[in-house]
């Protein structure tokens, strides 16, 4: 009786971190019409400074990653696959450009982190 019970306060307590991924997922993608929508998603396996870092030289950092993405997309033909969801329900993707992924190439090019499963300090 005591296990039903802490499973049931387990699952209850789960309900709003479910419906918030479905919901995050949900938000990915946003139908304009009947032909045009847009998506969003995360890079799979990396990770970049963020824009607005906690640091002057994280946030210097995260505008070299995204105009490095912005030039690296601009080259050729994009293929974007999904290859996941992560906890918060954001879907993860793999981009490639003429053929280059673009997560090694922000890897390589020291812009970006490959993910360890946690986020490390950029400052």
């Amino acid at each position: 009786m005591v296990n039903r019970a802490i499973c049931l306060i387990v699952l209850i307590s789960l309900g709003p971190w479910i419906a918030g991924a479905t919901e995050a997922r949900d938000r990915a993608f946003i139908n304009y019409d009947g032909d045009t929508f847009r998506a969003t998603f995360r890079i799979a396996n990396i990770d970049t400074p963020e824009i607005e870092g906690k640091c002057e030289a994280e946030r210097d950092l995260a505008q070299k990653a995204k105009l490095f993405t912005e030039r690296f997309l601009a080259r050729g033909d994009v293929v974007i696959r999904q290859t996941g969801v992560d906890r918060y329900g954001r879907i993860l993707a793999l981009v490639t450009s003429d053929g280059r992924d673009l997560g090694e190439a922000l890897v390589a090019a020291g812009l970006a982190r490959p993910w360890m499963g946690r986020r490390e300090k950029w400052c």
